[in-house]
């Protein structure tokens, strides 16, 4: 019942009002209305975009040409255009390009010109990711082909500094790979070094025909030695046989002799170093394979980096000029303000109605 009983003093002190109120409602309805067409239309321009992976730049590795690169970028990529897309160089570039000063009317040589324009940009512009990983992109402006344009001009800007951002990575990768392989040819030098040395020292200069030859030397001289020995003993048995016979023979023992102790030499030095020779010539071959592999790399790598700029961006929409105007939009404006009026209006009279037996003078004298 007292919920009914308010309702319906709210309605009595409507009626008793309703003038005013509605004077007030008319006043803000008009007062809109001429403040709303004084206000400029603006038009949004969209363009909506794929981030690209950076591995588009780079070429297959050498060796690998089943490896299959990324297409889209990941939530990195992603976050690392968001982050482009509101970079004080993308701002400083649609300011310069666009002579944005001049357009919103800011003087230029007071001192908080800078902030201001760039303030007044921001405001206009806006980039967001979407829920299907893409990135829109939107500029709003009074003049319908300048918000097309500017939206061109920051998604192709945002392209450009992505692409900048990778090959200047790429450029130090490059570097560092340079850098490695200018390394790896003072080491492999090195190590030839130290494999001649080690060659000269043992005289090993080919493992596998040295070992045949002196193995084969080494029977050879066993094989002789032993002949001539038991020719020797022949010699000594018979009768008749000359001295001169006898010594030429002995003098060829000593000298197979000697020839088996030079050849048996020759192979203890020679198995001493094979080890060590062995080890450095693989080292060696796979150092020399491992640094053609990283310089036809490097150029794979610098060719891939001399090229033409990838695509770091994949369109979905490019912005166009927009037919309707974004804002303001003055009939909800309208609307809204006249109801704003009517509960002002209507809370104002309730309040009068409630404190109309109260005396103010002498409120205020009291106090």
């Amino acid at each position: 019942m007292d919920n009914r009983e308010n309702l319906i003093g709210i309605v009595e002190t409507f009626f008793r009002w309703k003038k005013p109120i509605l004077g007030l409602c008319l006043i803000a309805g008009i007062g809109s209305v001429i403040i709303t067409l004084t206000l400029p239309n603006y038009y949004q321009s969209f363009t909506t975009y794929y981030v690209a992976s950076p591995d588009q730049i780079m070429p297959d590795p050498v060796g690998n040409r089943l490896k299959e690169k990324e297409l889209y970028g990941t939530s990195e990529d992603r976050d690392r255009n968001m982050s482009i897309a509101q970079s004080s160089e993308l701002v400083n570039f649609m300011i310069d390009s666009f002579n944005l000063y001049e357009h919103y009317e800011i003087d230029s040589t007071n001192e908080k010109s800078a902030s201001k324009v760039r303030k007044r940009f921001l405001k206009l512009y806006n980039v967001e990711q979407t829920k299907y990983d893409a990135i829109e992109l939107s500029i709003e402006d009074t003049d319908r082909i300048l918000a097309k344009d500017m939206t061109i001009a920051a998604r192709e800007k945002i392209e450009d500094i992505s692409v900048q951002i990778v090959k200047e990575s790429f450029q130090k990768s490059l570097r560092n790979t340079k850098s490695n392989i200018d390394s790896k040819e003072v080491k492999l030098q090195t190590l030839g070094d130290s494999l001649q040395r080690v060659r000269e020292k043992y005289g090993i200069y080919n493992i596998l025909s040295q070992s045949e030859f002196l193995s084969a030397q080494i029977t050879s001289a066993e094989a002789d030695l032993a002949l001539n020995k038991a020719k020797l003993a022949s010699l000594k048995s018979a009768k008749g046989i000359p001295r001169d016979t006898i010594n030429f023979i002995i003098a060829q023992v000593a000298g197979l002799e000697k020839g088996l102790e030079k050849s048996k030499e020759s192979m203890q030095l020679f198995n001493q170093g094979m080890s060590s020779v062995i080890s450095l010539e693989r080292a060696y071959s796979d150092g020399i394979k491992q640094l053609s592999l990283d310089k036809e790399q490097f150029k794979q790598n610098e060719a891939a980096f001399n090229s033409k700029n990838p695509p770091m961006i994949f369109l979905v929409e490019d912005a166009t000029i927009p037919l309707e105007k974004s804002r303001p939009k003055r009939s909800i404006i309208c609307i809204m303000s006249v109801l704003i009026a009517f509960i002002l209006g209507l809370t104002a009279a309730l309040l009068l109605d409630m404190y109309k037996d109260v005396n103010w003078k002498e409120i205020v004298n009291a106090q």
